[in-house]
């Protein structure tokens, strides 16, 4: 590349070998500080003083009330970050979270309103179901990158605007006779058990159970060893004899399956009856979670924690200052689209040096 003042420099980009400590723990910091910057901008555009709202909105979260919801919130976050974050560990970028959130919804919706099974015994049905069929629904990506190297991002993000569009058709399928557009309203004996008088509900024994699960898997399994050694060199790890097929359907189902529990959390805990759009961008946020998480499974409860306080918090904000709910949507949105750059950042570096000019070819620019 050719500078103005007649200089030439060579610009390369190359992955970075062992990304300083600095890189790997400050990026994080780095973009959430930058995004609640950003999002102070879009609040003082609105006529709020963003420090007032910002105290707001983190001491809002500090009753039992607003902590509770940030409880619920977290279930679904927790659980499709997990999504995310295990195929991510084998380097396959899993967009579909929520097309398996909306999997799971439906599948758990129909065990619901049409088996009969004991209270306790129907819950464990909906919750296996709706995993089952979730990571079932993640084999077809899986299976098109481990055969034919089809890009998981493309199949598994298609699959997601596909179940958006299936969830409708199964509103009209289990549609109530109430006129309203929903599906039939499920039985107490279907719906999740809460606790503590508040909106916590089973699913957050799920989302824990799940988190030890998959910190076991990736710290105390062979598979767990395998995957990690995909995920830095898919090549060695091939002529090791670790199977491709194996890891990139494997991860994309567990995904899949974890992706499937959320969903299921959502409709059984919160809703009681299937709705459209019961996944307000779970599935997306959830990439965002598994970036700032990717060094372990509880770094994903940490950083899906911090998204259930800014929606919590925001939404109190909108409430006490009458902030364009689109306000939140922003903020997530730039936290996401920071720590994308952010990734970009740590695993790649940007190298830069000048290209000397020979004699010769001064001699020739002057001639």
């Amino acid at each position: 590349m050719k500078l103005p003042n007649g200089h030439q420099v060579e610009v390369s980009i190359s992955r970075r070998r062992d990304p300083s400590p600095l890189i790997r723990y400050g990026i994080p910091v780095f973009t959430i500080v930058s995004s609640l910057l950003f999002g102070a901008v879009a609040i003082s555009a609105v006529g709020v003083n963003p420090v007032v709202a910002y105290v707001t909105m983190f001491t809002s979260v500090l009753s039992w009330y607003g902590a509770s919801e940030v409880v619920v919130r977290m279930i679904p976050l927790l659980l499709a970050g997990l999504a995310v974050y295990v195929p991510l560990r084998a380097g396959l970028w899993n967009i579909g979270a929520g097309a398996g959130i909306y999997a799971g919804g439906i599948t758990a919706t129909a065990v619901g309103l049409y088996v009969s099974l004991p209270g306790p015994l129907l819950n464990i049905a909906m919750l296996v179901s709706a995993g089952l069929v979730g990571g079932a629904l993640m084999i077809i990506p899986g299976y098109l990158r481990a055969r034919w190297d089809i890009n998981e991002i493309l199949v598994t993000l298609l699959l997601t605007f596909t179940m958006v569009q299936f969830n409708g058709y199964a509103i009209l399928l289990m549609g109530s006779s109430e006129g309203v557009q929903s599906s039939e309203t499920l039985s107490a004996l279907a719906e999740f058990p809460r606790f503590f008088g508040t909106r916590i509900h089973l699913g957050a024994v799920v989302a824990v159970l799940a988190l030890i699960a998959v910190y076991l898997l990736m710290n105390r399994t062979r598979f767990g060893f395998e995957i990690l050694n995909f995920g830095s060199n898919p090549e060695a790890a091939r002529q090791s004899g670790i199977s491709k097929y194996k890891i990139v359907i494997g991860t994309l189902f567990i995904g899949g399956l974890l992706s499937g529990l959320a969903g299921a959390g959502e409709i059984a805990g919160i809703q009681s009856r299937l709705v459209p759009n019961f996944s307000p961008g779970f599935g997306f946020t959830a990439i965002a979670i598994a970036l700032i998480g990717r060094n372990g499974a509880f770094q994903v409860l940490f950083a899906s924690l911090f998204f259930a306080v800014v929606y919590i918090g925001a939404a109190n904000v909108e409430l006490v200052y009458s902030v364009p709910f689109a306000i939140v949507e922003i903020i997530e949105a730039v936290v996401i689209l920071f720590f994308i750059a952010g990734e970009g950042i740590r695993r790649f570096e940007l190298d830069v040096r000048s290209i000397p000019q020979s004699e010769d070819s001064s001699e020739v620019v002057n001639a």
